[in-house]
């Protein structure tokens, strides 16, 4: 009969470290691994002292509200820049080039001689 309740005291206490263990594992993860590979009896006897602890409560998660964007401020309409004097259409491609060109920057083709 001593040894039933003597297993049975046992399992329980390996219940309530193994419920201590997880918390350890709640409340720091890196400090419970390392000392569970490295100093197994420092980390049993907080997993032991974690038994008697409140739960481990997890951590506020903090939602940032996204900021409506500021009203666009009018813009006043941009005149085009104005063509210099000495323009003329392309006869291929109907695009302004200079008086001077000799060959069109659109269209790439050779232009007929300007008239003199």
């Amino acid at each position: 009969m001593g040894e039933i309740l003597g297993v049975i005291i046992v399992i329980a206490i390996i219940i309530a470290m193994l419920g201590g263990a997880v918390k350890t594992f709640q409340r720091n993860w890196i400090a419970a691994l390392l000392l569970l590979l490295f100093l197994f009896p420092v980390w049993a006897i907080w997993a032991f002292i974690e038994i008697f602890t409140d739960d481990v409560v997890p951590q506020q998660t903090v939602h940032y509200v996204q900021q409506p964007a500021p009203p666009a401020i009018p813009q006043a309409p941009v005149a085009p820049p104005a063509l210099p004097a000495a323009t003329k259409e392309c006869p291929f491609c109907a695009e302004t080039i200079r008086e001077a060109a000799v060959v069109c920057r659109f269209c790439q083709r050779d232009l007929p001689p300007a008239e003199a």
